[in-house]
Formats: C-alpha cells, sequence, structure tokens
C-alpha cells in the first residue's frame, strides 16, 4: 500500500508476554539476489515472539517484488529513499515494539532455524544488554568460522559481528545511530560506547548467523579502518598500542610487510621507512577525512 507517497506493508500480531519479542530487521537496497534468502532464515526460526521489519531504501531491481512475496510474514516492511544505512536502520529502531533488536541485513542468514531459541533459552535476558556469539563468514562459497574476541580488544575493531548479537532495545532507542559522520562504523561506534560505559555484555557460546563477504565494509578496508582509529581518538584511546595496530593494518592492505613485531624494531634502517611513510599516509587520509567530514 502507499502511505504518504511511501510504499509500506503491515500486519498485527499479538506475543506471548512471557518471553522477550525479538525485532529483527532487515535493511535492503537492490538486493534481489540475496535477499530471499534472508528473509527465508529469519521467518523460518523457531522462536515464536519475532517481529520481522525490512526497511528498503526505494530498490529499483525485484526487490519489492520478493518483500510483497512474503509481505503476510513480514510484519512491517517500508520502501522509500534514505540517507544511508544508518538513516534506514534508525527508523526500524523507531518502529520496533520488540524487547531486543537485531540486524540481519540483505545476504547474511541465521545459522539454523533454532538460533533465536538457543540464544534466549537460558533466561540470559536478564541483566544482559547486549548478547552475542560467533559467525560464520562466507566469501566465494569458503565458509569461515570467526570466533568472538575478548571484549579487552575492542580498540582494535568489533570482537563479534552486528549480525551475531541482539542489543536491549531501550538502549537502541535512546542513543541509536547517531553520529552519519561515520559511513561504515556507526555501529561500531555505538557498541564500543555501550562497552566503555560498563553495559553487560554476555557471549552465549555458540555460532548465530552466516555474514555474506564483500559489503560496504569489506570494500572500503582504509575508510572503515580510519573510522576506527578516530573513534578511539574520540574515546581517548590514544595509545602507541592503537596507533600501531592501525598504522599495521594499512601497511597490509598497501602490501608493505610490516608486523606487529617488526615495527618495535625501528633500529633496523628497512624498517624505519616503510614504516614512517605508512604512518604519514594514515595521518594525511585522517586529516582529509577529518576535512572532508
Amino acid at each position: 500500500m502507499l502511505e504518504g507517497g511511501r510504499k509500506t506493508g503491515a500486519l498485527t500480531k499479538d506475543f506471548d508476554t512471557d518471553i522477550p519479542v525479538i525485532t529483527i530487521v532487515t535493511v535492503v537496497y537492490n538486493a534481489e539476489q540475496e535477499i530471499e534468502e534472508t528473509i527465508k532464515s529469519i521467518i523460518g526460526q523457531t522462536y515464536k515472539n519475532i517481529e520481522y521489519i525490512v526497511i528498503d531504501g526505494d530498490s529499483s531491481d525485484n526487490t519489492l517484488d520478493i518483500l510483497k512475496k512474503y509481505e503476510n510474514k513480514i510484519d512491517y516492511w517500508l520502501s522509500e529513499k534514505d540517507n544511508g544505512i544508518y538513516d534506514a536502520m534508525n527508523k526500524a529502531i523507531n518502529l520496533a515494539k520488540g524487547d531486543w533488536i537485531n540486524f540481519m541485513n540483505a545476504g547474511d542468514s541465521f545459522v539454523n532455524k533454532t538460533i533465536v531459541s538457543t540464544m534466549f533459552s537460558d533466561g540470559c535476558s536478564g541483566d544482559s544488554e547486549v548478547i552475542y556469539g560467533d559467525n560464520y563468514y562466507i566469501k566465494n562459497d569458503n565458509k569461515v568460522l570467526q570466533k568472538t574476541r575478548d571484549l579487552s580488544f575492542f580498540y582494535k575493531g568489533m570482537p563479534f559481528n552486528h549480525q551475531s548479537c541482539f542489543v536491549k532495545a531501550d538502549l537502541m532507542k535512546e542513543k541509536k545511530f547517531s553520529d552519519y559522520r561515520y559511513d561504515i562504523q556507526c555501529e561500531y561506534l555505538f557498541l564500543y560506547q555501550l562497552y566503555l560505559e560498563g553495559k553487560v555484555f554476555k557471549k552465549v557460546d555458540c555460532i548465530v548467523a552466516n555474514y555474506l563477504a564483500d559489503g560496504f565494509s569489506d570494500n572500503n578496508f582504509i575508510q572503515r579502518s580510519v573510522e576506527r582509529f578516530l573513534i578511539n581518538e574520540r574515546f581517548g584511546v590514544k595509545n602507541e598500542e592503537t596507533r600501531l595496530h592501525y598504522v599495521t593494518l594499512i601497511s597490509r592492505h598497501l602490501n608493505k610487510s610490516i608486523s606487529i613485531e617488526n615495527t618495535n624494531r625501528l633500529k633496523n634502517n628497512k624498517l624505519i621507512m616503510p614504516f614512517v611513510i605508512v604512518h604519514r599516509y594514515l595521518k594525511r587520509i585522517i586529516l582529509k577525512y577529518k576535512t572532508i567530514k
């Protein structure tokens, strides 16, 4: 149906008040090849208290036809132009009626049909504010297990993928993805801030999701690394280990052979020049990024 020039669809559903309502959100734009598998993964879950929201950015391919095909299984879908992925995600947060929110975007999927039930089977919704697990990283039909990292390594990047985590809805509604200057790492900013504020994170020992490679973040590695570096600066994390980490990441991406161990051996002239060059490159791109933003 049309609502104020927007294409929308909605269902009326009664939820069981004895168990948490889980809102699962799919943000999509022109993903006719991937969206159906994602939808099937979500509507096929055995957990009964799922609210499913799809936010489409006014796709011009057959994505809308696929949404309409499943609209009797989708609690709410919306198609209209937006200001990027985080704007679309914030729209879903505003709409969500659930106690928890998970983002499972086009191309991603749950690892099996019982995983949401598994994540919420032990009453871990008690004091927890973020629940997370492992995921598979899929690239060219190869599936690689990505284990979660200890949260103390948050400064190095996401310890887990957003597809594999569930966040209390009231926290998301309070904070949202508030700083659009970070085109790629707004969810990193959000979760890192929760961690630094001492929110309660709970690791569930299971594989939650399949994460499809070659997304926007994967294809913009340097920008992603710079955004993470700037977020660490924003939070006052400015130690040498953090600087070396991001210089090393970008070095490797630029095919510079500099390891963390080698950067500690700066007396070797063969290592000094590449390290200095990459560090200067990082500083230049950060200054340019700040100027643009």
